[in-house]
């Protein structure tokens, strides 16, 4: 509450300006670009500035599109947890919107505002608001197509994608069961995660090869990712799509061919080197995973490589309390010890283990990272779970 009144004070008292001096005074300010937005309070400075441009010219759109997304980065709209629990500031929440609608309304033909638009509503922990970012998506689609924007056709395409995908993620791995489980006589059997799998398989009514579960979405998915990258192959969400996509069907071959046409463009794009790491390891070739992995850890940022390279993913809650107990320069020494102690086949230039852990992680991060709501998939139960213990002998959804 007291941030909200702090925004409103400020704008009060540079709304007593002429409207020729407070344009003026915005687009000076804004003239300094990001160096602005370093900091909360400089940030708040920028969103004053661009108020009193929209309120000296009421059909900018493109000043009142800055307004909204810098209003919806300082609102924290990701960390929303649940309905009517919130960390999020609800009146730069109310900012944000507004002025992302308003960018629709006076940038009719922008496709890039109805994109950011739906994504914004994709936040929301309302479904029947994230329901519209479909609509958004499709007009700046056709929008992107009838102008020729390969750029925005790009990130509309992404989004129908993730649309699609979204649908497969409800139908995905449905089985229909022959016989009633609690209707058997010993199930002694349900103890052993093998013998599930198997019992499941077999009583499984098992449908044609080409109509398997939440086939027609994710083809559709797909088919969306393939045109965000062939307009605009430096799209990163279009790029780590089309990794999810592959590591979900295990299409490995397929993933090491994607990422290396990716390499040969870029051979500084960490996920790049990570996705074909992943590949080669599942298809066998370790020293090709070996070198991937090995540059892709390095092109990653020093945040990134301390979250995804943590030995607490794969520790004991007693263990990783003491390593953290310990001096960094100490844990860098246990890092290192345990993957040299790990190590099955010293005799071998490879470590079989390490390859391993990097491919979950690798993994997790493709497959169960949620954008919308800044969620990385090595933090989430099922990336937990994939990491510490591997891929599943079967995956069932009811």
């Amino acid at each position: 509450m007291r941030r909200s009144v702090v925004i409103g004070t400020a704008l009060w008292i540079t709304g007593a300006l002429p409207a020729g001096a407070r344009a003026g005074y915005a687009q000076e300010r804004l003239a300094a670009g990001p160096r602005l937005l370093t900091t909360r309070g400089d940030s708040l400075s920028a969103l004053r500035a661009l108020d009193d441009l929209v309120r000296a010219k009421r059909t900018d759109a493109e000043g009142w599109h800055r307004r909204g997304m810098l209003a919806w980065r300082l609102s924290n709209a990701e960390k929303r947890s649940g309905y009517m629990k919130r960390e999020a500031n609800d009146s730069l929440l109310a900012l944000a919107d507004s002025s992302l609608r308003l960018a629709t309304r006076y940038g009719a033909d922008t496709p890039g505002y109805f994109v950011d638009l739906g994504r914004f509503y994709l936040t929301s922990n309302s479904a029947s608001v994230r329901s519209r970012a479909s609509d958004l998506f499709k007009k700046a689609y056709t929008l992107a197509k009838k102008q020729h924007d390969d750029i925005e056709l790009a990130r509309a395409a992404d989004e129908l994608g993730m649309t699609w995908w979204r649908r497969y993620e409800d139908r995905a791995n449905r089985h229909i069961y022959s016989v009633i489980i609690q209707n058997l006589k010993n199930r002694n059997f349900l103890h052993d995660p093998r013998s599930i799998a198997y019992f499941v398989d077999n009583q499984t009514i098992r449908a044609a090869a080409q109509d398997w579960s939440g086939q027609r979405e994710y083809l559709n998915a797909w088919d969306y990712f393939a045109e965000a990258l062939r307009a605009d192959p430096s799209n990163p969400g279009a790029r780590k799509h089309t990794y999810m996509a592959l590591v979900d069907r295990q299409r490995w071959v397929e993933l090491e061919h994607v990422s290396r046409v990716r390499l040969d463009h870029d051979s500084t794009d960490a996920w790049a080197w990570l996705a074909n790491g992943l590949a080669n390891h599942r298809l066998g070739d370790d020293p090709a995973s070996a070198i991937a992995f090995r540059n892709g850890v390095r092109f990653l940022s020093d945040e990134e490589r301390a979250r995804y390279d943590r030995l607490s993913r794969i520790f004991t809650t007693k263990d990783s309390a003491n390593l953290a107990r310990l001096p960094e320069s100490e844990q860098e020494n246990v890092h290192r010890m345990y993957w040299l102690m790990a190590d099955p086949l010293w005799a071998t230039r490879d470590n079989e283990h390490r390859l391993e852990f990097l491919s979950r992680v690798t993994y997790a991060e493709l497959r169960f990272s949620v954008d919308e709501f800044g969620l990385h998939g090595v933090d989430t139960d099922q990336g937990d779970v994939y990491i510490r213990y591997g891929p599943p002998p079967a995956v069932i959804s009811f």
